[in-house]
């Protein structure tokens, strides 16, 4: 479920209150989510809820740099994948790889901000911190999974109003 819990996450950040519920939506269906699902799903969903289908980008690729970089600059959160990540490195797990898809909140010169929908009580249990903070060169290598390309989805609608 974390493709839709993610998309849901975007969703609320950007105050889309329409798509609440995308993720329970989905969950009635069996197995995971791959992007032609994914676009099947979201519009299945916004025909049950008679709403349009905000409008949207659904990268897959090598390098989704410019992508991010251009979200960030428009001030949009976005999800994508995460193919590795040290805190899923284990016994059962020595390498930390993983099928995995996460919600960012930045993606600028030097810095990127992920929230892990995994990370009940946050990704650091001393500070309960929710935000993930990394270079922008280590969000790119976390995001490839497989053969080397990343999954990226965000909502192209206006931004939330910035903090106060």
């Amino acid at each position: 479920m974390c493709v839709s819990t993610s998309i849901e996450m975007v969703a609320r950040y950007l105050s889309m209150y329409q798509m609440a519920g995308f993720r329970d939506f989905c969950a009635k269906e069996p197995g995971g989510c791959i992007p032609t699902k994914l676009e099947d799903q979201l519009g299945r969903f916004c025909k049950s809820k008679n709403i349009p289908i905000p409008p949207y980008v659904n990268f897959v690729g090598v390098d989704p740099s410019t992508l991010l970089s251009d979200l960030d600059a428009a001030g949009l959160p976005y999800a994508h994948t995460y193919g590795q990540c040290p805190r899923y490195v284990n016994w059962m797990n020595p390498t930390g790889k993983i099928s995995h898809m996460v919600f960012s909140v930045k993606f600028c010169h030097r810095y990127a901000v992920v929230v892990d929908n995994n990370a009940i009580g946050g990704v650091d249990a001393a500070t309960g911190a929710i935000f993930e903070w990394m270079s922008v060169d280590e969000e790119v290598r976390r995001m490839k999974y497989g053969d080397n390309s990343a999954w990226v989805f965000a909502f192209l609608v206006p931004p939330p109003p910035p903090c106060p």
